[in-house]
């Protein structure tokens, strides 16, 4: 089987991005199965539907549902179309009456990386896709209720915050909640149109709800960090001043004392092989990425069947979404944009973008990781059935630090708290279980209070609670 390598990098990536219209570390802990007890006051897990795989969801129509707790906003379009000018960032209306303003911020590279290797899974149900016969044809996440809410950032360059919220409640989804992420907190915390720094500066903080503080653009733009930015003359505030506004430094104070949901992670995919961004969104992920973008073709209107065309130059600007699904189409994957832009968007806030497109001009393709620090502990996986590792299903093993059955990493071991041992060369090729200690607490021959990291093999100092760690992290304590 061809291995396509996807770098699993602890980084993150400055992008420019859209902005839209007027008028609002410790480790992971992997979903539970469908049978696990949920976290008080949470409704019943969604059943998956046809056509997927088991326990994720399958292709299959959901009305979308959309950010009921935003402050809509009105938009002055005369005033930030003259406040732009000739810029090449100036404004465009991607659908009717909804007004864009992409940002000309240079990419760049925050490298903080632990690369880890992937290769394309071979052991899923279903097929008949252009991705391997072992490949389902269609997944779309919106089956079994995995997506969060379609956001209208409005006229501010907050891509970055709104989408990697829906991000993180997608994985929140799959650990069984149904709460929506404050993207304002998240923004709060950077304030500038950059990916690289959404992922830096609100990694290990507890992020809270949108119903403790929801988005805002007027808010937003006040926090800008750009004193010239357009969005103050779309909303008549000034940039900047965020720092100075008393019902913003409360909500910051409400929002931190009140702060939920936990950022651990952040995993750079390397690649932009679409076959195996495929292979990652059919394992249960939805992807937080980055597009080069051409304005024109991302207006609603020059769509076809929501379908963004293909096109080849760019304004040098960017645009961080979210890839919730993908569906096949003759011999083509085409991939699901959960978008920022409102439900006027493509159709309700969706639509969908070629392979080819994904190939070259995906900028970065991220996986989130969140949890409850305060929520329940993981509970056991689902009953033995035969054929893979450990009495789970073909294709999986049973985690070692979690006991759950989940998909095996690319050499056939078990992932240790959801995460695969790193290809470098003198380290193991997968995870390897701590070695018994000999006598004493500390584990594989190490010296009193050490243990061996799960994935280097070193002898290191134990976590607090007696667990190893895994590549140098502890995990959150449960």
């Amino acid at each position: 089987m061809r291995k396509i390598a996807l770098g699993l990098l602890v980084t993150f990536v400055a992008v420019g991005c859209g902005s839209s219209q007027p008028a609002p570390r410790a480790g992971y802990r992997p979903p539970p199965p469908n049978n696990a007890p949920r976290p008080p006051g949470t409704p019943p897990r969604a059943a998956p539907r046809a056509g997927g795989l088991p326990g994720l969801p399958g292709f299959g129509f959901r009305l979308p549902v959309f950010d009921a707790a935003a402050i809509p906003r009105p938009i002055n379009v005369q005033a930030l179309i003259a406040s732009l000018g000739s810029s090449p960032c100036k404004p465009a209306e991607v659908s009717p009456g909804n007004w864009v303003g992409f940002d000309c911020t240079p990419a760049s590279l925050v490298s903080r990386a632990i690369p880890v290797s992937f290769s394309r899974p071979g052991s899923f149900t279903g097929g008949g896709g252009p991705v391997g016969s072992n490949m389902p044809t269609n997944i779309d996440h919106r089956g079994s209720g995995l997506d969060g809410p379609i956001k209208n950032q409005g006229a501010v360059g907050t891509c970055t915050a709104v989408s990697l919220s829906t991000a993180m409640e997608h994985q929140l989804r799959r650990l069984g909640y149904t709460d929506n992420v404050s993207a304002l907190h998240l923004w709060s915390n950077y304030a500038q149109p950059r990916m690289g720094m959404a992922g830096d500066s609100n990694l290990n903080k507890r992020i809270t709800t949108s119903k403790t503080w929801p988005y805002d653009p007027a808010q937003a733009c006040k926090m800008m960090d750009r004193p010239y930015d357009s969005c103050g003359a779309a909303y008549g505030v000034t940039p900047g001043t965020g720092n100075a506004d008393p019902a913003i430094q409360a909500a910051r104070k409400t929002s931190g004392a009140n702060g939920r949901f936990q950022l651990l992670g952040v995993e750079r995919l390397t690649s932009n092989d679409p076959h195996a961004l495929a292979a990652i969104i059919a394992g249960g992920d939805s992807l937080w990425v980055a597009f080069n973008v051409r304005s024109e073709n991302w207006k609603t209107r020059n769509m076809v069947n929501n379908v963004i065309q293909d096109y080849t130059t760019t304004e040098a600007t960017g645009h961080a979404v979210v890839l919730s699904g993908y569906r096949t189409v003759g011999n083509q994957l085409q991939f699901q944009i959960h978008n920022s832009w409102g439900k006027g968007w493509g159709e309700n806030g969706y639509a969908w973008i070629s392979d080819k497109m994904v190939a070259t001009q995906l900028r970065y393709a991220y996986r989130v990781r969140v949890a409850d620090p305060k929520g329940p502990s993981p509970q056991p996986g689902p009953s033995p059935q035969p054929g893979g590792q450990g009495g789970c299903p073909s294709g999986q093993a049973k985690d070692m630090i979690y006991g759950q059955c989940v998909a095996a990493c690319p050499n056939g071991q078990p992932p240790a708290a959801g995460l695969c041992a790193p290809s470098i060369p003198g380290m193991p090729s997968g995870p390897q279980p701590p070695a018994p200690a000999p006598g004493g607490n500390s584990g594989g021959g190490c010296a009193s209070g050490q243990t061996k990291d799960v994935m280097t093999g070193q002898c290191v100092a134990t976590c607090p609670g007696g667990k190893p760690p895994i590549g140098g992290l502890c995990l959150p304590t449960m």
